[in-house]
């Protein structure tokens, strides 16, 4: 999983499969459920920071493995080996069950930007996988159908999305996220534990605590923590300096808390704090727009 484009496509997905608002629901009602699957697949040999997504519906007796390409190149190694793969491989190595696998197929999730190239490479590969391409406006079904036609028309001739309304709350941030969005998710966890009356927190701990952490390899895992870390230790050595310090990897309050006092609650401190917090915000959300991150563009 990699950049905000690639956490879109998982929430849009999740979403899709779990309902929601801001999320169309025609997924959902084709009976796709989303599955994490551990380790990948059987001939899998690339090396994984997540676990596998999978799309199954047992009312369509098909699964939909999503690969996202965050550039404009697909690894052809990744792709090839589901020609590795059958039906038998799939419910041995996954707790899919046969019902969910009769069909199965390989979208691959990409920018429309990338289109030529994408569209290149798919002509390349040994096996056909679906291409899907987002821009601002949704998602398209560029080349090779799926195998279930309910499935091709629900991205023909487009899938109207609003990008800006997919929820965020089923992985909020992955190793290599913006700043900004490490910044959002974990300072508001931080802050909380802090004005509890918690003087000293783990970044291990602030890590086990994502979506994502139980979906992770032990590399994954050493790269989400040092994400977090470092988003933190930049955090308290600007803005949040009078709040807070980043020690080895422990966060530790700066006020008295060591002595057993709380964070102070009177309204002049919140404010500064509050104050504190948008400087930070607004210094990493310009350091975003100036590397030109989008979200489906």
């Amino acid at each position: 999983m990699s950049s905000t484009f690639a956490l879109s496509v998982v929430n849009l997905f999740v979403g899709m499969c779990r309902g929601g608002p801001g999320v169309p629901l025609r997924l959902r009602a084709l009976g796709y459920r989303d599955h994490w699957l551990d380790g990948g697949l059987p001939g899998d040999d690339t090396s994984r920071l997540y676990a596998l997504l999978a799309l199954a519906s047992e009312s369509m007796r098909h699964t939909l493995f999503v690969e996202i390409a965050t550039g404009p190149r697909i690894d052809p190694a990744r792709i090839e080996s589901y020609a590795r793969t059958t039906a038998v491989d799939v419910r041995s190595a996954t707790s899919l069950s046969r019902n969910q696998t009769e069909t199965w197929g390989v979208a691959v999730v990409g920018r429309a930007k990338h289109r030529d190239t994408l569209l290149e490479c798919v002509a390349e590969l040994g096996i056909r996988p679906a291409l899907l391409l987002c821009d601002r406006a949704g998602v398209t079904l560029e080349a090779n159908p799926f195998v279930q036609t309910a499935l091709t028309e629900v991205f023909r001739p487009s899938l109207a999305v609003d990008w800006s309304a997919v929820p965020r709350c089923w992985v909020s941030f992955a190793h290599d996220s913006p700043s900004i969005v490490v910044a959002e998710a974990v300072l508001a966890e931080v802050i909380g534990r802090f004005l509890r009356g918690e003087a000293r927190i783990e970044i291990s701990k602030l890590a086990r605590g994502h979506a994502l952490w139980q979906l992770a390899t032990s590399r994954g895992r050493r790269r989400l923590e040092s994400r977090i870390g470092d988003v933190l230790a930049d955090a308290a050595a600007r803005e949040m300096r009078p709040w807070f310090r980043v020690s080895g990897r422990m966060v530790e309050a700066v006020g008295g808390t060591d002595a057993g006092q709380e964070m102070p609650l009177n309204p002049r401190s919140m404010w500064r704090l509050t104050r504190s917090q948008r400087r930070l915000f607004q210094r990493l959300g310009k350091e975003r727009e100036e590397a030109g991150d989008s979200l489906a563009g």
